[in-house]
């Protein structure tokens, strides 16, 4: 159940956060080609974030609370910790906050330097 959940969670976050919806076209390989620009824009947000923790040390304070969490009860079960756990984690919980911050930020020539206190402002509170 808990694997069909992750699935269900990242599948929601392709439909309601990225609105990924329709199908462009009708043949496999279209859809296929689809698929993959789903996944290569997942997991690019999935990167940039993790960047701007490791980086800048800008995270967002909801999804760090949740992994210390996580981690403390791996631990008081005596799970070993991997390494890219945390990466992973953060593969499936891409919050609505963050990726309409990304949009906005593509739509506007900004620099990067001028971008990251608003990052820092947007991911240290959950609005």
């Amino acid at each position: 159940y808990r694997l069909r959940w992750k699935i269900e969670k990242t599948f929601n976050t392709f439909k309601s956060k990225l609105h990924l919806i329709k199908a462009w076209a009708n043949g496999n390989t279209a859809q296929e080609i689809q698929a993959h620009f789903s996944v290569l824009t997942h997991n690019l947000l999935a990167l940039l974030l993790h960047r701007l923790h490791a980086n800048h040390d800008i995270a967002e304070q909801k999804l760090v609370a949740r992994h210390e969490a996580a981690a403390d009860v791996r631990t008081a079960r005596g799970i070993p910790h991997h390494p890219f756990y945390f990466i992973a984690k953060l593969a499936l919980q891409l919050s609505c906050q963050f990726i309409r911050l990304v949009r906005t930020l593509l739509r506007r020539p900004i620099l990067w330097h001028e971008a990251l206190p608003l990052f820092k402002l947007r991911l240290a509170a959950y609005i």
